[in-house]
């Protein structure tokens, strides 16, 4: 979920009503501040971002959960560019940022009966840590982790994408796995949340040995597993489209074997009515009459 939009509080009670309805529970919330816009998403005392919305939207995400009984991670801070920063990108300064965004977080929202964790951006792409091991986005996940650690010990979450036949370095299923074990103990995240790539027209074949090869391989440990069945199609003109229900029928039936719990990116944009991208109203009513027949 994102909360950058300025929606009224009305269409927010109305999108938790939409997921309770099929059943959603959990929240990953991508991000709590865009310092590429300078909006912060709750009331904070850092400089340089502002709410653009007049009202806690952090807050109201949260009472709302707790209303339907579901559980929220709560992302820390967007910036562009991070995956691959320039000479100028001021690391040390972007970690502080996301320790402080976490200590005022947990202080305003750490008591919530729906407050579930964390979740991390950038999100990581494993064809890096073939080349790295200590890729930025990987590193700057480590030390910040590390720094989290010292004051809380929720749950920290990360979804990390790959690219099998990727131009810049390939992945095997194989090295996928080593990628997963190394994210989940070395660097010391608790969820890894694999995105499926269908969305982006990966095959499903591909996805069962990628997914099979990482769930053997964290086998045994404490990290979960979980997935991330992309709800969207690129059409030939680029445009992103709500994906066919049948198709995510498909793919939830693809990774549910491998996997602990399966999210979705995303419900709002994809699959909500409340949504302003055509069609998303028809996936709703197909999901829900599909989801029907199928029981």
């Amino acid at each position: 979920m994102t909360l950058d939009e300025c929606r009224p509080v009305e269409v927010w009670e109305s999108e938790f009503k939409l997921m309770d309805l099929i059943g959603m529970e959990t929240i990953l919330v991508r991000e709590t501040i865009d310092q590429g816009l300078q909006d912060a998403y709750y009331p904070t005392g850092q400089p340089d971002v502002w709410s653009s919305c007049g009202y806690d939207r952090v807050g109201t995400l949260m009472r709302l959960a707790e209303d339907h009984g579901m559980r929220v991670y709560l992302g820390l801070i967007h910036r562009p560019g991070t995956s691959s920063p320039s000479p100028a990108f001021d690391r040390e300064a972007f970690l502080y940022s996301n320790v402080v965004t976490v200590r005022e977080l947990a202080g305003l929202y750490g008591d919530s009966p729906a407050f579930a964790g964390w979740y991390l951006t950038p999100e990581v792409a494993a064809n890096n840590w073939v080349v790295d091991r200590d890729h930025y986005t990987v590193d700057f996940h480590r030390r910040l982790i590390a720094a989290v650690r010292e004051f809380d010990q929720h749950p920290i979450a990360a979804a990390p994408w790959f690219l099998p036949d990727s131009t810049y370095v390939a992945i095997a299923p194989e090295q996928l796995a080593a990628f997963a074990q190394d994210y989940t103990t070395r660097i010391g995240v608790n969820i890894l949340i694999l995105q499926d790539g269908i969305g982006g027209g990966r095959d499903f074949p591909e996805v069962d040995s990628y997914f099979n090869a990482v769930a053997q391989g964290l086998s045994g440990s404490n990290a979960q597993f979980w997935a991330d069945v992309e709800a969207f199609s690129i059409e030939g003109d680029g445009a992103f489209t709500p994906a066919d229900p049948s198709r995510l029928e498909m793919q939830t039936a693809s990774v549910a074997p491998y996997v602990d719990q399966i999210v979705t990116w995303t419900f709002q944009h994809y699959m909500s009515p409340n949504s302003p991208r055509a069609g998303a109203w028809e996936a709703y009513v197909r999901y829900i009459t599909h989801t029907e027949a199928s029981r």
